[in-house]
């Protein structure tokens, strides 16, 4: 009789700690996924016309920090769209940054477009020449 309590008493304290150390590591992981969540943004790239130094300094080297951040697994770039007063599109991949260097620019700056893009998008970067 009493070896057959301290069984039961053994195995409720063991099911305790099992519970416990569950328990633990659920929490553990969800704080996890809260603190260190990875941010994520919407970049948004004006096209419209800029010398190719400006070019470089004011949008590809920007946007190269933001992709090694992200090849880094650092932030999460949603998408990238790409604008001009002629028109927009949407890049389907993430593009390096040797690609975003060889882009032609062209057109004039469109604010009304511009406007509506960042509205699209609370998490929006806009990266264009100044």
């Amino acid at each position: 009789m009493r070896s057959v309590l301290n069984h039961r008493l053994i195995n409720i304290r063991l099911i305790g700690i099992v519970l416990i150390g569950w328990s633990g590591l659920l929490i553990f992981g969800l704080v996890l996924t809260y603190v260190l969540a990875t941010p994520s943004i919407t970049l948004i790239i004006d096209r419209s016309y800029c010398p190719l130094d400006q070019w470089q300094t004011q949008v590809v080297i920007p946007y190269a920090d933001l992709y090694q951040k992200y090849e880094d697994k650092e932030l999460k770039i949603e998408s990238i769209t790409l604008f001009s007063d002629l028109g927009q599109e949407s890049s389907q991949k993430i593009p390096s940054p040797q690609e975003i260097a060889k882009l032609n620019t062209y057109g004039k700056l469109s604010t009304n477009r511009q406007k509506s893009l960042e509205k699209l998008s609370p998490t929006a970067k806009i990266l264009r020449c100044q």
